[in-house]
């Protein structure tokens, strides 16, 4: 029998501590629970050659979500993803704006614009941060005021675009390396007159519900998580909606037009 020493439960973090919950839960007789946060299998078909290792985490993610006895998942859009592996329904926990001592800058004169993603071949795909610069590039001459266009997560190799455009078009987009620190995104954000976050797939979006909490306009990709969670709350008409394609020319134009309005 379960000692009253030892938890009812254990929780796990997906890949990362799911395994160390269900062994726990079966050396206490307990339950383990692991929460779901990310969509290893979408992305996949994205990675090209990386997709070898992604597939490998996919089947390690099928396999540990399969031997818990209680799922979660990060907004309703990985609740998809976890029945698709397990045919086993996933709590489905929708994080609540957060509290932030930071304040955005309410009367900042010009356009500050943020998006996140690397700019390898492999992760833009995805992130599309590329047609971010692209459309931030249209807009700019557009604009007469300071302007500025910060990607968040930009990885070293990358630095060298950031420059090329930079001197190419006489942009001004600031490289900001990834961070764990929340403050220092909260920080970032609180500088923004508008956040852009046009994932061709998102299994939730925490840095949109981080812009959201801040009061920065928000432009989002309608296949994401934070946008299904918006769209059952009957939230959706207070941030701006992108219906993206994959088709970088079009997605541009949509961004562009986000940011215009």
């Amino acid at each position: 029998n379960r000692s009253q020493y030892f938890p009812e439960y254990w929780i796990g973090h997906d890949i990362y501590t799911g395994d160390l919950a269900t062994g726990c839960s079966k050396i206490t007789i307990s339950y383990s629970a692991v929460v779901s946060h990310f969509d290893y299998e979408y992305y996949a078909s994205y990675k090209g050659v990386e997709g070898i290792d992604v597939h490998r985490k996919m089947q390690e993610q099928k396999r540990v979500l399969l031997d818990a006895d209680v799922l979660f998942s990060v907004g309703p859009k990985l609740s998809e993803s976890v029945y698709r592996l397990t045919r086993k329904e996933a709590i489905v926990l929708n994080p609540s704006c957060f509290s932030t001592a930071i304040e955005a800058l309410p009367t900042r004169k010009g356009f500050f614009t943020m998006a996140t993603g690397r700019l390898d071949a492999h992760n833009d795909n995805i992130k599309r941060a590329s047609i971010v610069i692209d459309a931030y590039s249209r807009i700019s001459k557009e604009i007469y005021e300071d302007k500025m266009l910060s990607i968040y997560g930009i990885e070293e190799e990358s630095l060298s675009i950031i420059a090329e455009n930079n001197s190419k078009n006489i942009l001004n987009i600031k490289a900001l390396p990834f961070s764990n620190d929340r403050e220092q995104i909260f920080q970032a954000l609180s500088e923004q007159t508008m956040f852009s976050m046009p994932s061709l797939h998102e299994g939730f979006g925490l840095t949109g519900l981080e812009a959201i909490s801040m009061n920065i306009p928000l432009a989002i990709s309608v296949n994401s998580g934070l946008y299904e969670m918006l769209e059952n709350f009957k939230l959706k008409d207070y941030i701006y909606k992108l219906e993206l394609t994959g088709d970088n020319e079009s997605d541009s134009e949509k961004i562009y037009k986000a940011m215009y309005e």
